[in-house]
């Protein structure tokens, strides 16, 4: 027989939990409204800021030769470090500011592709002026932002969307420009192989009626993570990474001396220990990321058609878009869990609940939110020369049709024209 469920709530003991709840309502009560209160005036305040700063979408139409490496572009990303605009209480809880992030994008509209660099209204001088000392051959125009064109309609519109993550700790660097030898100056284009060039093919290979967006937000970072061990200590991404680095090449974190390990125990001892190719590798590839600029970096990408033209092979695209920069020894890309593949079965209702993803998804991506509300995810950590691998303006190596390039080079005017 059921138990009365009136009766449950009788029983002495929960009529005495509830009393003390209610009796001590004085208490909790008033912490339980000023966290919530306080949540809501952080969130707000920050719209409020970031509303009234304005942002700008820049398109970098490329000349048809760029003879610089990926370097210039780890330059340009230096600039855009910065780490200013929420140093004290005042600023960031009450005026609600933020430091900056920008947003590197590769679209491609109907097949064609565009480069973007996204950024708060007060930093366009600054992204244009860096953009330029390193890339003078490039035109830069203020445009439109295509992502706010689009209006999600399931009924018109099929869309898939992703976001990336890592496989490993974020100090396990990925491979990069300097693995694939991009950046030995005077090599020939026909030589060079360069892993945009993959993603610049998928993009272009998209159907005229159809939309890639691949989106990367980077924001300097700050962010350090408790240390274990200690109360209010600390421990920063390089100091994650130090500690890899330490582990790989088998030294004390202290003294960096080699130790030994034997079946007796361990023992310091000079000299080397003997490494394998791959350990030289990868403690090579994290030793090297210690001397970077690092990021806070979101990743994410979406496939957009017509209903009738969506073809589910520029999924796998997605899924695999990445590849190209994932190393067995260090680090790679995967698809972030909570975005999923596809639902598999049907009581997940797929058809119900995909939309309203895939509505969020080009939401978040319009609004270049990863950092903040409306929404807020652990960001992966990525040096200047990983995300400049990611992101650069490639050469000639890039046969892409559909990317676009200026015609004619730019010009000096003759010095000696009349004024």
């Amino acid at each position: 027989m059921q138990p009365n469920l009136f009766a449950v709530f009788q029983n002495e003991i929960v009529a005495k939990m509830l009393d003390i709840l209610f009796v001590a309502a004085p208490i909790w009560l008033p912490v339980l409204l000023s966290v919530i209160f306080w949540r809501l005036w952080t969130v707000y305040t920050f719209i409020w800021a970031e509303r009234k700063q304005g942002h700008t979408l820049l398109e970098i139409r490329l000349p048809r030769e760029i003879s610089r490496t990926p370097l210039a572009m780890e330059i340009i990303l230096s600039t855009l470090h910065i780490t200013s605009g929420e140093s004290t209480f005042i600023e960031r809880y009450w005026l609600g500011k933020r430091r900056p992030w920008f947003s590197l994008e590769i679209a491609s509209l109907g097949g064609q592709v565009h480069f973007y660099i996204w950024t708060r209204t007060f930093f366009k001088p600054l992204v244009e002026s860096a953009v330029y000392a390193q890339y003078p051959e490039v035109e830069i125009y203020e445009v439109q932002d295509y992502a706010s064109e689009l209006r999600y309609d399931p009924e018109t519109t099929a869309a898939w969307g992703m976001e990336y993550q890592f496989t490993k700790p974020d100090p396990y660097p990925i491979k990069t420009y300097v693995d694939y030898t991009l950046d030995k100056r005077g090599e020939k284009e026909e030589f060079k192989s360069d892993p945009i060039t993959a993603l610049l093919e998928y993009c272009g290979s998209c159907e005229q009626s159809g939309q890639i967006w691949i989106q990367i937000l980077i924001q300097s970072h700050k962010r350090d993570k408790p240390q274990v061990g200690t109360l209010f200590g600390k421990t920063t991404w390089k100091q994650e990474a130090e500690a890899l680095a330490d582990k790989i090449l088998r030294r004390d974190p202290k003294t960096k001396i080699p130790i030994a390990r034997t079946q007796v125990g361990e023992f310091a001892f000079p000299g080397s220990p003997i490494l394998t190719d791959a350990e030289k590798h990868a403690a090579e590839s994290v030793l090297r990321s210690i001397d970077k600029l690092a990021f806070n970096v979101g990743i994410r990408g979406i496939y957009i058609d017509k209903p009738e033209s969506f073809k589910p092979v520029y999924i796998l695209g997605l899924i695999g878009l990445l590849k190209q920069f994932n190393s067995v020894e260090l680090n790679s890309f995967a698809p972030a869990i909570r975005w999923g593949y596809a639902y598999s079965y049907p009581w997940q209702f797929e058809k119900l609940r995909w939309p309203r993803r895939a509505r969020k998804l080009i939401r978040y991506y319009r609004e270049r939110a990863y950092f903040h509300s409306p929404y807020r995810q652990r960001p992966l950590v990525l040096t200047t020369e990983e995300l400049a691998t990611l992101y650069h303006f490639p050469g000639g190596v890039a046969m892409t049709p559909t990317l676009g390039r200026v015609m004619s080079r730019k010009a000096e005017p003759p010095s000696n024209l009349p004024t």
